[in-house]
C-alpha cells in the first residue's frame, strides 16, 4: 500500500465529501472514495479478484483512493484529514 498526503488535506476531502452529500445535515464521520469507474469495482466480484470468504473479494488490482476522516465539526462546517493511497481493496458481492 502507498500512501501520501495532498497538499491541501483538508480541503480535498472537504469537496470530495460535499460533492457527495456527505456533509448535510451532519458531517459524516469516516469515508473511502475509490476513484475507479463502477465497473473496475465490480469486475472484483469476477475475475479481477480473489474469493476470500463468503462473499468477500479482494482485488487483483490496486485502485486509488482517498480516505477521509472528520477532524472536526462547527455549526455544520466539516474539517477532514485527507490520506490518498494507491492499494488493493475488499468489496462484498451480491
Amino acid at each position: 500500500m502507498e500512501r501520501s498526503s495532498t497538499p491541501n488535506d483538508q480541503g480535498d476531502c472537504k469537496r470530495l465529501m460535499q460533492r457527495r452529500g456527505l456533509t448535510c445535515p451532519t458531517c459524516k464521520a469516516s469515508n473511502i472514495l475509490i476513484h475507479a469507474p463502477f465497473s473496475q469495482v465490480q469486475n472484483i466480484c469476477g475475475c479481477g479478484g480473489k474469493h476470500i470468504y463468503g462473499n468477500i473479494y479482494v482485488s487483483i488490482a490496486h485502485f486509488d483512493i482517498t480516505e477521509c476522516q472528520l477532524t472536526s465539526s462547527f455549526q455544520g462546517h466539516c474539517r477532514y484529514r485527507t490520506t490518498v493511497l494507491r492499494s488493493g481493496i475488499r468489496v462484498t458481492c451480491l
